[in-house]
């Protein structure tokens, strides 16, 4: 795990970082798909031990479909009843294993992302499944922060902005009165800077935060929306 874990840090990129993260989990299970977010279905991203061209995606109206029901809670799902139900794709992938598991990669509410790893043989290790997952996602966040710009610093006030509220036209000191509230009001907007953008460098697939540009499609209102129902 260690080791898994400097390779990850290592990493230049959301690609990469993912790519990285997928090879590690596979140590834990025989195959492995990364499924990323994109219009309400869950797409296969990138693949170890299957080919990624036969995995189907799944759409969120899902609703027992194990893929799903760990996005939505955000929880670890490990079964070895009805694999084939939620995964039809199995039946022509080879062999159908004994056992699956999906871990989701949550951002606060939102889930762009979830793994899924299968065995047929060998027993799975949902506890370092989740370790290794949860260090992924902070590599990801840290990696979204490294890639913001860096403040400017502020410019010194010119003779005219220095001057004094009696000195200043009264159009000009409503102007500037306003600036300041307008920032304040984008400081305390909800942009999530700390969310990954996407994965840029990627040939295939959606990208990683599809759902986190549109804070109105978020899990939390999606959730409210299901209770409701």
């Amino acid at each position: 795990m260690a080791l898994d874990l400097r390779t990850l840090s290592g990493q230049n990129s959301q690609a990469e970082i993912l790519s990285v993260y997928l090879e590690a989990a596979k140590k834990y299970v025989e195959r492995v798909v990364l499924f990323l977010k994109e219009d309400g279905r869950y797409r296969p991203w990138k693949a170890l031990g299957l080919d990624v061209a036969g995995v189907d995606p799944v759409g969120e109206e899902e609703e027992d479909n194990l893929l799903i029901r760990s996005a939505f809670n955000q929880e670890v799902v490990v079964a070895e009843a009805g694999l084939t139900e939620s995964f039809e794709w199995l039946n022509s992938a080879g062999r159908v294993p004994r056992v699956v598991v999906c871990v989701p990669l949550a951002f606060g509410t939102l889930v762009p992302a979830v793994l899924y790893g299968d065995a047929a043989k060998t027993t799975p290790r949902p506890e370092a499944l989740e370790l290794l997952t949860q260090m992924t996602i902070l590599l990801l966040k840290c990696h979204a922060l490294a890639q913001r710009p860096a403040q400017e610093e502020p410019e010194a006030a010119s003779p005219e902005e220095a001057a004094s509220p009696e000195e200043a036209p009264a159009g000009e000191m409503a102007e500037r009165q306003e600036i300041p509230a307008a920032e304040e009001a984008e400081s305390e907007s909800p942009s999530q800077d700390w969310i990954p953008s996407g994965i840029g460098e990627s040939h295939h697939g959606p990208s990683l935060a599809e759902d986190l540009l549109s804070p109105s499609r978020s899990g939390a209102e999606k959730r409210s929306g299901g209770e409701k129902e």
